[in-house]
């Protein structure tokens, strides 16, 4: 029996990929934006150039990954989802093979911007949840929620090991062991697991029988039926529809505190007069937050309104900033790490299946890969916003207190998003 055969079997395969959708972006995210940090001083050591500098490589990372955000996406919507995992495994992995043999920082940036960054996308969020929403309709939230979980897995078990990988056998082999994983587990097990669509192999959304998927309706039969909608579903018609941006402001506004937060919120707590040991454990606090907030609001979301639920969640994110900025004292700090991280981490499952209800499942990855693009400046702009404002005020509290009121803006888009109930 060939290993494709073995892997998907007569029973309902999207459970399957949803475990393999948690794998692909704990190594997307783990193995790239969590680690980059500790590379960081190894890099400049070994090029002689500042830290500053290589602390731009997030901002080019994140840049072309939303870039390609567009292309992955309708990739993924016309059926090629095995095509674009494996073949993102395989750029991902021979992007760090390369990156241990660069003797150069244009090198090291050529590699980035052409093979690491691309792999990420190819791996990431993007495809992952465009695949389980082709398979999953009433379950839609909790199996990308689910799913989404592997990033902030990602984020909490990869720095230590990356760490032991570059005291151990120093940054050029630990790119090179990272690469070569790559290669041998996540490649074949891409090639042999993902499947498009349920209807390519026999099956229907939810695991459901085709009586009962008739009862639910034509949507759980083939969505191949839904193309022609799909090829009328222009790019000029998607940014023109007021939900879209209405969608991208309230995603990308948390996601621009999500990450100032992360960055800034360790030195913020120093200055504030916690303890190393205590700063760093706000940012785990952070990520086992977000996960709850995955797994439970994914759950939710499959059972009461998208939208209100969506406007939930910007309050208790709102909630959890203002903590930070009234009282700067340990209890306070680890109540806005742990609302924040709750808030981001329901807003993954929640964002997916808010494009899914109001653009449709088979042009999911093609509105979110815009969307993505459209967030770009929410994405590279808390870096730099961070540190012009820290210089400007001479602390991080009022840099963090205006950045504050970005939320009631996000809260605002959240509530006027329209009310659509699932068919």
């Amino acid at each position: 029996m060939s290993l494709r055969r073995f892997a998907v079997q007569p029973h309902f395969h999207g459970w399957r990929l949803v475990g393999f959708s948690t794998i692909s972006q704990f190594i997307a995210m783990g193995f790239s934006i969590y680690i980059l940090g500790l590379y960081i001083q190894p890099l400049a050591t070994e090029f002689n150039v500042s830290p500053g500098t290589l602390g731009w490589g997030m901002g080019i990372f994140y840049l072309i990954s939303s870039a390609m955000g567009p292309l992955v996406g309708s990739w993924v919507d016309k059926g090629h989802a095995r095509l674009v995992l494996t073949l993102g495994a395989l750029v991902f992995a021979l992007g760090f093979v390369l990156m241990s043999l660069v003797s150069s920082l244009w090198q090291a940036a050529l590699v980035c911007t052409f093979l690491l960054a691309p792999g990420a996308c190819m791996l990431g969020v993007l495809p992952c949840a465009t695949l389980l929403v082709q398979w999953f309709e009433r379950r839609q939230s909790f199996a990308v929620g689910i799913a989404a979980i592997g990033i902030s897995l990602g984020g909490f078990v990869m720095p230590p090991i990356a760490n032991g990988l570059i005291d151990a056998l120093g940054w050029r082999t630990s790119l090179l062991v990272l690469g070569l994983f790559v290669a041998a587990f996540l490649l074949p097990l891409s090639w042999a697991l993902v499947v498009g669509r349920p209807a390519d192999v026999g099956q229907f959304a939810d695991g459901d029988t085709p009586d009962s998927a008739s009862e639910a309706g034509t949507e759980n039969f083939d969505r191949s039926s839904e193309q022609p909608a799909v090829a009328a579903l222009t790019a000029k018609a998607i940014v023109m529809q007021k939900t879209f941006w209405l969608l991208t402001g309230c995603i990308g506004l948390l996601s621009l505190c999500s990450i100032m937060m992360v960055t800034f919120m360790v030195p913020y707590a120093r200055v504030a007069g916690l303890s190393s040991d205590t700063s760093a454990l706000l940012i785990s606090l952070y990520a086992g937050s977000a996960v709850v907030g995955k797994f439970l609001l994914g759950w939710v979301g499959d059972h009461f309104s998208r939208r209100k639920i969506m406007v939930l969640i910007q309050l208790v994110g709102a909630l959890g900033w203002l903590c930070m900025v009234v009282w700067q004292n340990t209890a306070a700090l680890m109540a806005s790490a742990a609302l924040v991280g709750f808030a981001v981490g329901g807003m993954t499952p929640l964002w997916a299946t808010l494009i899914a209800l109001h653009f449709g499942p088979a042009a999911f990855g093609r509105v979110k890969g815009i969307m993505t693009l459209a967030m770009t400046v929410f994405l590279i702009i808390p870096g730099p916003l961070g540190g012009y404002l820290y210089d400007r005020f001479g602390s991080y509290e009022a840099g963090f207190a205006m950045v504050w009121w970005v939320l009631p803006l996000a809260l605002l888009c959240a509530w006027l998003l329209p009310e659509k109930r699932r068919s």
